[in-house]
């Protein structure tokens, strides 16, 4: 009796087992989703990508891969665009409204809008401008679908196609760990704004993207993106050879042409600073990689300088 009663106890013990341990990966995974539609509600397609991937077959997460997929093709589109690179930005559209039509079966966001957007994004590219309007018209609220139709109204015209050898290649991280804890600053030195979103603990995977006099220009991983910052070159130790770019060899005088938001870096997938740069701010602008450029202003809170990535296209850089 004692031995059933104990036999009994064991399986009853490993069911709550298995049905707990089954509730907490569904909550796991319903919190990964939960966070990836956070990341699609801010526009973050490349982190909402990551987390709906991580969690392959829940829900309709495979529906919101190809979405964020094609956002980002369009996020493609409008940097290529931006510098002139016409064919470059039709061909980012065109994989864009391949994303948005295997969504076409499922009723799934506003794929069809999406689609029809992609469309008259490529009419206006291949210079097909009334055609394009009268799209635009039909889809004002959809993404810039407004400011687009008022665009062609005007007659403003999209940028002259852009020698390939104007956009600068990115910085390629060499991998690297921290030895002991560090300070870091946006910027070489402790003049500048500390960086305190990412604590830099000994033994902490980085990467050295370039080199300022006794500080490295460093690449971090958090768990919203990326980001970069500088830190002692005597905190850090190299992992793998390769040369080390030199930054900030040179600088000039800038003013801002169309208000946006500075990144952490040179991309997207880099946290957003959460700082508005206004048309006709003054900033030192240094070199420029893919389409963002290093820049340099003064935080008023602070009042100390602080580097940061902006969209090239949206600066006036005097020579």
């Amino acid at each position: 009796m004692r031995k059933s009663l104990l036999i009994a106890v064991l399986v009853l013990s490993l069911v709550c087992g298995v049905t707990c341990h089954a509730g907490s990966l569904a909550v796991d995974r319903q919190s990964v989703y939960q966070t990836g539609r956070d990341f699609v509600k801010l526009g973050m397609y490349k982190n909402a990508l990551e987390q709906f991937s991580s969690i392959s077959g829940y829900a309709d997460s495979g529906s919101w891969r190809f979405y964020c997929q094609g956002m980002i093709e369009l996020q493609n589109a409008n940097d290529f665009e931006g510098i002139g690179y016409i064919s470059d930005a039709v061909s980012c559209v065109d994989n864009a409204l391949r994303y948005f039509e295997m969504l076409a079966n499922i009723s799934f966001e506003d794929s069809e809008s999406l689609k029809k957007y992609c469309t008259a994004r490529r009419y206006e590219l291949k210079g097909l401008s009334q055609t394009a309007l009268d799209l635009y018209a039909s889809l004002l609220g959809v993404l810039d679908s407004g400011d687009r139709y008022w665009n062609i109204v005007g007659g403003k015209a999209l940028p002259t196609q852009a020698p390939i050898s104007t956009v600068p290649p990115v910085l390629t991280p060499i991998p690297a760990h921290v030895t002991r804890k560090a300070a870091t600053y946006f910027g070489p030195g402790d003049s500048y704004l500390e960086q305190t979103l990412v604590s830099v603990s000994a033994d902490k995977t980085v990467g050295v993207c370039g080199r300022e006099g006794s500080y490295y220009l460093i690449e971090m991983t958090s768990s919203t993106g990326k980001l970069r910052a500088w830190a002692p070159t005597i905190r850090i130790q190299r992992d793998a050879d390769g040369a080390i770019a030199e930054v900030a060899t040179s600088s000039k005088k800038a003013t801002v042409t169309q208000a946006a938001e500075a990144l952490y870096g040179p991309g997207k997938d880099y946290i957003s600073s959460g700082v508005t740069l206004a048309e006709g701010q003054a900033v030192t602008a240094f070199e420029s990689e893919g389409f963002y450029t290093m820049i340099e202003y003064a935080d008023k809170s602070s009042g100390k300088a602080l580097r940061l990535w902006f969209p090239t296209a949206q600066l006036y850089i005097q020579n």
